[in-house]
């Protein structure tokens, strides 16, 4: 809404916000940060057996998406990951003994 209105009101800001969306089905919580149309790699954290992952989709070293399922505090983290676009290890990316925001502090 934000972005449309500057544009009506002659101003040529380009649209900068990263794609997310989710959705709640049958008490899962599904959730997609950005766009995993390009990447070179990718890192899983958590267990789908367990019922909570992230799945991180890696361009050069960098986040360019996500995926999580009943992971809701991963997302908030990788939000922050994309927009800052720090180099992550992926070692430490999929090991849950590693706190997430610790990744932004590099």
């Amino acid at each position: 809404g934000m972005a449309a209105g500057k544009i009506i009101a002659g101003r040529e800001d380009a649209y900068s916000d990263t794609p997310w969306g989710w959705s709640d089905q049958y008490g899962v919580n599904l959730q997609m940060l950005g766009l995993p149309d390009s990447f070179d790699g990718a890192v899983m954290r958590g267990s789908s057996e367990d019922g909570s992952f992230s799945l991180f989709y890696l361009k050069q070293g960098k986040l360019a998406a996500m995926a999580a399922v009943n992971a809701v505090r991963d997302v908030a983290v990788a939000r922050r990951l994309l927009a800052m676009g720090t180099d992550v290890d992926p070692d430490q990316l999929a090991d849950p003994e590693v706190e997430l925001k610790s990744l932004m502090r590099r």
